[in-house]
């Protein structure tokens, strides 16, 4: 929770904003997904929205069986977490992940947008060697075309914007 505070203080004062239903995880935008980072410690928290038409290529509850695969598909990789490499060296191992995919189920308003927020907990050996990550989103979801990865940790607040077929974060500014 301390780590939580301390991330949206450091964005709401580094991006000059502070209303928070205005930055959950950034906008919706078809071909832009939102990734935001947070370290402290020993503790590595991640936090990706999606659109799921990037995703799925709808944003609906799945009418047909290839939706269904498709849905399912997608909930495999963003709950395993592959798309996201932390530094070899600083020995991140995922502690906990969550996955919530809003508007694909029997109760989604017509005409929503459907969205995957998927947030991650590592766990690093060695945290003084974090000073990057992989993010692979574009492999995964291909009508994807940028990535906002906004990172706060304590050496500062930064963001950068992945364009296809960029993969690389840094960590330390």
């Amino acid at each position: 929770m301390k780590l939580r505070l301390s991330y949206l203080v450091a964005l709401a004062l580094a991006t000059g904003r502070v209303n928070a239903e205005e930055r959950h995880l950034g906008p919706h935008v078809h071909g832009q997904a939102t990734v935001e980072v947070s370290s402290e410690g020993s503790t590595l928290e991640v936090d990706l929205s999606l659109p799921g038409h990037d995703a799925v290529g709808f944003e609906h509850p799945p009418a047909t069986p290839g939706q269904v695969r498709a849905l399912g598909k997608a909930r495999d990789v963003l709950l395993g977490g592959t798309w996201l490499q932390p530094a070899d060296a600083a020995g991140c191992k995922v502690s906990s992940a969550r996955l919530v995919d809003d508007g694909f189920d029997a109760n989604a308003k017509p005409g929503a947008h459907g969205d995957f927020d998927v947030s991650y907990r590592f766990t690093c050996a060695t945290p003084g060697r974090l000073d990057a990550m992989e993010v692979g989103l574009f492999k995964a979801f291909a009508t994807l075309q940028r990535v906002v990865v906004d990172v706060v940790a304590a050496n500062g607040a930064t963001e950068q914007l992945l364009d296809r077929p960029a993969t690389h974060v840094a960590l330390s500014p």
